[in-house]
């Protein structure tokens, strides 16, 4: 008879999804027929299709990122991430949705996000970070071969980077088209002290728009290559069914996707 701990060896990591995979086939199809197994699963049906047909714009927090652009945004769903709220005092300009699909973020900061943030929040992580307050989760876990996931009540595949979740979830909403503005893809740290922790493993500031954006804390480095999977993953997914993703960032080093400019972007979402 094998040792309990045997069972959830990495070795028998398939087997255990073999056995859980029916229970995911269900929930899909009961999601499919508007049928939530669940609490949290009819709470996510009622986001979907939420705006069908709709352009939407998927906002990063990069240094390239520009106030002014940021104001003549409106009439399109948007979609920002982490703490993107610190920079509310320097505009007029709203988002939608906050995402989080940053394990180390909603740790360090997913109180604040659900304080400050001011629209509704969603967070994706492998468990659930029963926080206080409104906002929605979203199972998320992945492969090393990025798959865009289409049905939130099953999972998401994080590709990376929280933006590539909110692909997803916009597209549960109903979105076949999206923008994506200040992803400038290049990131600068320094090794955090030694730890065993890799999402502890980076410390500095910089690659923001927005000034002292981790407060000093640890961080997680970014990959650019699952990053790029991702965003390639995700518009290779949306083009099969209408629809794309197009990079409007000023500058930036993200070339896996078409670029177009803000100007374009901005006239083509209104």
């Amino acid at each position: 008879m094998l040792h309990f701990r045997q069972w959830f060896s990495c070795q028998n990591m398939e087997k255990w999804c073999v056995l859980l995979n029916p229970i995911r086939l269900a929930a899909s199809m009961m999601a499919d027929w508007g049928m939530p197994l669940n609490r949290a699963h009819g709470e996510l049906l009622t986001y979907r299709n939420r705006h069908k047909d709709g352009i939407g714009f998927l906002i990063g927090n990069g240094p390239s990122v520009r106030i002014e652009d940021l104001n003549q945004i409106t009439g399109c769903p948007t979609f920002c991430c982490n703490r993107f709220y610190l920079a509310y005092p320097m505009m007029k300009f709203r988002p939608d949705y906050l995402i989080s699909g940053d394990k180390q973020m909603i740790a360090d900061f997913g109180r604040e996000m659900l304080q400050k943030a001011d629209c509704p929040v969603w967070f994706c992580s492998f468990k659930n970070p029963n926080l206080d307050g409104n906002y929605s989760w979203v199972r998320s876990f992945g492969r090393r071969k990025f798959r865009f996931r289409d049905n939130l009540c099953d999972h998401i595949e994080p590709g990376g980077a929280t933006l590539v979740a909110a692909v997803q979830i916009g597209y549960w909403m109903g979105i076949r088209r999206f923008f994506l503005y200040g992803v400038d893809h290049s990131f600068t740290f320094q090794n955090a002290p030694k730890t065993n922790n890799v999402y502890q493993s980076a410390k500095g500031d910089g690659n923001h728009f927005i000034k002292n954006y981790r407060s000093g804390k640890p961080w997680c480095p970014p990959t650019k290559e699952d990053i790029e999977k991702g965003f390639r993953g995700s518009d290779a997914f949306l083009r099969s069914r209408g629809g794309w993703i197009k990079n409007a960032t000023r500058g930036g080093e993200l070339e896996v996707l078409q670029r177009v400019s803000f100007e374009e972007a901005l006239e083509a979402s209104r």
